[in-house]
């Protein structure tokens, strides 16, 4: 049994290659057909709650806010996962239902990823709605983070640099991406911290392909267009990594989260 030819197009359009690039075809092959699958069985609640929104004028919601104390974190996700994350009625708050990808940092570990940028959640905002077959909504999950709570955290940043003190960040990525064990003991010293702050990677070749970490430079930087800064910027990505910080952003953002529509 093959893959459908539409559904290869979607996925190797040329216009996404550098998000298709955070992570490997096979995922986002395995995902997609698991969103179609789903998506269907929501095909005619969805049409039902169409026809309602036209009637009373309904747009979804637009805000960005960044309130202060706060720290404000995105994710983008279709309807069905968004709606795993986060129920606007109940408060109930399951950031891990989101889903998980291995991702640049923590070799074999699967997290969630959340971004501080807005423009790097829409990117994959119009990602997910380009690939998905269904037509299901996609929704920009916001949360709003106490700093109070974060500065009880301990913090690791990992940066590209084209000089020595970029290494760190090229072993951990290419490592996460090529399955080898390039850091060792400093490995698990980087699973200690709560959270873990750095760019994100686009484009990390397979093993395979005969080149190292060394190889990395500033071209596999996933870089995203910013308004303020004008121009394509490093995007940057955050993981909640201990139990102690996982448990602690249900109990503090859970009353701090919304679910806004992407159009």
């Amino acid at each position: 049994m093959g893959i459908k030819r539409d559904l290869q197009d979607k996925i190797m359009a040329e216009e996404f290659s550098d998000v298709r690039m955070t992570a490997n075809c096979q995922f986002w092959l395995l995902e997609t057909m698991d969103d179609n699958y789903l998506g269907l069985g929501r095909f005619r609640e969805r049409l039902d709650e169409k026809v309602k929104e036209m009637k009373d004028g309904r747009k979804g919601d637009r805000g960005n806010r960044d309130p202060l104390g706060y720290t404000t974190l995105w994710k983008a996700a279709l309807r069905h996962r968004a709606e795993r994350v986060y129920d606007p009625v109940s408060q109930d708050f399951s950031p891990r239902s989101a889903g998980h990808v291995i991702g640049d940092f923590i070799f074999m570990c699967y997290h969630v990823y959340w971004t501080p940028q807005r423009e790097v959640a829409a990117r994959f905002a119009s990602w997910y709605k380009h690939k998905v077959a269904t037509g299901e909504e996609v929704f920009l999950i916001e949360m709003a983070v106490p700093n109070s709570f974060l500065a009880d955290l301990s913090k690791k940043g990992i940066w590209f640099s084209g000089e020595a003190d970029g290494e760190e960040w090229r072993k951990l990525v290419w490592q996460s991406r090529s399955e080898r064990d390039l850091l060792g003991k400093q490995l698990e010293d980087l699973e200690d911290y709560d959270v873990l702050i750095g760019h994100m990677a686009s484009g990390i070749r397979k093993r395979e392909d005969n080149v190292g970490f060394e190889d990395i430079d500033e071209r596999n930087l996933f870089k995203v267009e910013d308004e303020v800064e004008r121009g394509k910027q490093p995007s940057v990505q955050w993981i909640f990594q201990t139990h102690k910080a996982e448990r602690g952003i249900v109990n503090c953002c859970k009353r701090r989260v919304r679910l806004i529509k992407w159009d």
